[in-house]
């Protein structure tokens, strides 16, 4: 099992992390429930397993994102998680948690307005909530 503490602290989701080449992550997650090219152009692929979500750009990983806002939070084996987060989480529960387990994270402001807060890892990974409620954790490259 994963622990999302690996994911916020090191940027490494289970088998997943950025620049990792799409042959290595199709063979640790399986096929794709859905598969879409977003951008022609730039050749951006994103793979969907569940709520997992893994954006794909010349050939290696671009984006890491798990949803927490779909009804059954879904991910492949080889990422499922072991500890916390799960649908319905609340803001404050996750910092409680994220206090617990000695995970540094800030207030990202350019991506915090509205009904809308971002926080981020040491390692990257935002943290968005939606009225208050955690919405997905995101890894991109930089």
């Amino acid at each position: 099992m994963t622990k999302i503490k690996q994911f916020l602290t090191t940027g490494v989701l289970g088998p997943l992390s950025i620049g990792q080449a799409r042959d290595a992550a199709v063979a640790n997650l399986g096929n794709a429930d859905a598969t879409t090219v977003a951008d022609e152009h730039f050749q951006i692929e994103t793979l969907k397993f569940g709520s997992l979500e893994v954006a794909i750009s010349s050939g290696v990983i671009r984006l890491i994102a798990v949803y927490f806002c779909d009804a059954d939070v879904q991910v492949p084996p080889t990422v499922a998680f072991d500890d916390f987060f799960k649908r319905s989480t609340t803001q404050a529960d996750v910092e409680l948690w994220l206090e617990k387990q000695g995970v540094q994270v800030s207030v990202l402001d350019e991506l915090t307005f509205g009904n809308q807060v971002c926080l981020v890892s040491t390692a990257g990974v935002h943290l968005l909530f939606v009225d208050n409620v955690l919405d997905s954790l995101q890894l991109a490259s930089k």
